[in-house]
């Protein structure tokens, strides 16, 4: 397990000052952080998910709370995500795409016709709570698990939701290389998603 975690730590923020220096006191922490956490839930260990999430829990807050916040947040919210096998992040996915083939039935068929399943997009999306990219991350951390479900369906909206848009996404990879290099977030025009009801299965 610590060997995984020294090897994720430079991929973290790797741009951002507090991440910048390799072995400095941001990647450090970030170490603790993890090695923390995973030595208390032996059960559940290490996942690489975790460390963008603990990244960014530190470019806002102190180290202690930083674990604290990350051990509620997992704990509450997100423990069957990092189990092996991925089921629970399958099931949501599932969920993702019945409520998209209910609301946006184009941007559905657009997935199903280039084959991109649910698993190739979420753990970015949904296990990194899209730190990652150029969403708010920040705002995701400080919402429910409804609101995950919300930013994906407005975001694949946004990507997919004209035809225009789809026919210059003609292959899996197309569309994938899009949900990786999503827009800066002052560039995106979205509408506001619709309110689907609550999703049957929340995570935790």
């Amino acid at each position: 397990v610590l060997d995984e975690i020294d090897k994720d730590l430079s991929r973290q923020f790797p741009h951002h000052e507090l991440f910048v220096q390799d072995q400095g006191h941001g990647q450090q922490a970030l170490r603790r952080l993890l090695q923390a956490y995973s030595g208390c839930h032996p059960e559940v260990g290490y996942c690489q998910a975790m460390a963008p999430l603990a990244g960014a829990l530190l470019l806002h807050m102190p180290e202690l709370d930083a674990f604290y916040t990350m051990v509620s947040l997992f704990d509450t919210y997100m423990r069957d995500y990092f189990r092996p096998g991925l089921e629970a992040v399958q099931v949501d996915g599932q969920i993702l795409y019945g409520l998209l083939k209910r609301m946006y039935p184009d941007v559905y068929r657009h997935l199903v016709k280039y084959k991109v399943e649910p698993l190739h997009f979420m753990v970015d999306w949904f296990m990194c709570l899209y730190v990652r990219g150029t969403c708010p991350g920040q705002r995701c951390l400080e919402c429910s698990v409804k609101i995950i479900f919300r930013v994906a369906i407005a975001l694949l909206n946004g990507i997919l939701g004209s035809s225009q848009q789809r026919r210059h996404l003609k292959s899996f990879e197309d569309t994938l290389d899009c949900f990786r290099n999503l827009p800066a977030l002052g560039d995106w025009k979205l509408q506001p998603a619709a309110r689907p009801r609550s999703p049957t299965r929340t995570v935790g």
